[in-house]
């Protein structure tokens, strides 16, 4: 079974429907002894660093991922703000801590190039070797929707780029701990194989 962990931030909806899609079974909750009994651990979301934080923290569920994730060695994926909160802290709140399993932070895209501080649309992942990508080509493209981006402050857990204002990790490995800033349920086929591989595969 797969744990959706709701912080109460995001449509959480489309999440689902693309792991029903492949026939597994999953659940979206905010319970502990769920994400205990779960084989793998998805956190999704859209919003604000600080208050997904602070949901967590009021549902008691920070030291159960902790426990999950860092001992029992869960894998995780993080999803858009989901794979933000896996890192030290935020531009957008930087006296808020995030869950801290990788070492790094989230910056603002800056208005550059003409470009504006949001990412909105399809662009480039250029990719690393990892199982995550099995059947995968060396670049395709997945939707984004984010103004803040990961900057990973740790050697060789970073495994797909993108450029937008400036060139990012868009998708980072650190053991069992997945991040992509994209959004793999939205982004049609390359998406679904991305995410197959996460839910279906031993990685």
């Amino acid at each position: 079974m797969i744990a959706i962990v709701n912080h109460g931030l995001g449509n959480f909806r489309s999440v689902i429907s693309a792991i029903e899609y492949l026939n597994k079974d999953v659940v979206i909750t905010n319970k502990s002894e769920v994400i205990k009994k779960s084989s793998k651990i998805i956190i999704p979301g859209v919003g604000s660093f600080k208050y997904a934080m602070q949901n967590l923290k009021k549902l008691n569920l920070i030291d159960t991922l902790n426990e999950q994730v860092l001992v029992k060695k869960k894998p995780v994926l993080g999803i858009c703000l989901g794979c933000q909160l896996l890192l030290n802290y935020s531009e957008e709140n930087k006296n808020i801590k995030g869950l801290g399993w990788i070492n790094g932070e989230v910056k603002k895209f800056k208005n550059i190039k003409k470009l504006p501080s949001t990412h909105v649309g399809w662009n480039e992942v250029l990719r690393e070797n990892d199982p995550i990508f099995k059947n995968l080509p060396k670049k395709f493209f997945m939707y984004f929707n984010h103004s803040y981006f990961p900057v990973i402050k740790e050697k060789n857990c970073g495994l797909g780029n993108t450029i937008y204002s400036n060139k990012f990790v868009s998708i980072f490995k650190k053991e069992n701990i997945y991040g992509i800033q994209p959004h793999p349920e939205k982004s049609q086929k390359f998406g679904i194989i991305f995410l197959e591989n996460f839910v279906k595969n031993d990685i």
